[in-house]
């Protein structure tokens, strides 16, 4: 039978464990925001984010324009228009690394588009462009995208919110048709891809800050999805906006900080 200064201590010491694990845990960003990067004023709407595999490219909102950024100093490289007469809203971004294009969501036209930078100038055209599935329900907001070049077949990730609705597909962008659909069970933000694994925020309700959710996707089959656990939490999911990979670890953007920094050391963590 312990006495009663051992019993005081015991407590003292579990309280203090307990204590360290809630602020590790709790407030990683601070430890992330170490290798932040912060960006040029003129980004004053960043709205979605993508790495081509030297330069992080970030989607300006309301500004209809992508900006090319220095990885290191958040500097823009390159600011390149977006044809105006096809854009209303446009979000999430997602790179093609098979033929150097972009797809851009857009939330006004509830479309989907692929883009090409003309390398003459800073100017862009759209060479193929199809309506998101469900763009007829008024509320749907796609929420993120992500090219797959892995699998059985190639095709478009992209993740819908619609109030209490939301979803995950695999589109096939020559046809529109849907290859792979299911129900994440969160209300997912953005998307990245890292060896097989599908990996979103989840801005479930009544969470005050979002946590990070994966899929194993390498049987490209729905019914072979399996979700782990969630990851986190991360920030507010209102500040985050977009999701991509970048030398095996995720990278986020916090559009109220208008920062990009890491939210994980590698993809594979486990």
């Amino acid at each position: 039978m312990r006495n009663p200064a051992q019993e005081k201590f015991r407590k003292i010491l579990v309280f203090v464990v307990a204590l360290t694990a809630v602020f590790v845990w709790a407030a990683p960003s601070k430890a992330w925001a170490q290798q932040s990067i912060a960006l040029d004023k003129e980004i004053s709407d960043p709205r979605g984010l993508a790495w081509d595999g030297a330069s992080f490219w970030i989607n300006g909102g309301n500004a209809l324009a992508l900006f090319q950024i220095d990885p290191d100093t958040g500097s823009i490289l390159r600011r390149v228009g977006l044809p105006d007469t096809q854009f209303q809203h446009p979000r999430a971004l997602a790179w093609q690394p098979s033929d150097g294009t972009f797809w851009l969501a857009d939330e006004g036209t509830r479309m989907l588009l692929k883009l090409r930078v003309n390398p003459d100038d800073d100017s862009a055209e759209v060479v193929h462009f199809f309506d998101a599935p469900d763009a007829d329900l008024s509320r749907i907001v796609v929420t993120g995208v992500e090219w797959d070049e892995g699998g059985a077949y190639p095709g478009l990730w992209m993740c819908t919110s619609l109030g209490l609705c939301t979803t995950v597909k695999k589109i096939d962008v020559e046809s529109g048709r849907v290859l792979i659909s299911f129900y994440p069970v969160c209300d997912p933000r953005g998307l990245a891809i890292r060896d097989r694994t599908l990996w979103t925020f989840s801005a479930s309700r009544g969470r005050s800050s979002s946590k990070l959710m994966r899929f194993d996707i390498s049987e490209d089959d729905w019914r072979q999805v399996k979700r782990s656990r969630m990851l986190g939490p991360v920030a507010p999911v209102e500040l985050l906006s977009g999701l991509t990979t970048r030398a095996g670890s995720l990278w986020t953007l916090d559009r109220a900080e208008r920062t990009v920094f890491p939210i994980a050391e590698k993809t594979s963590p486990d």
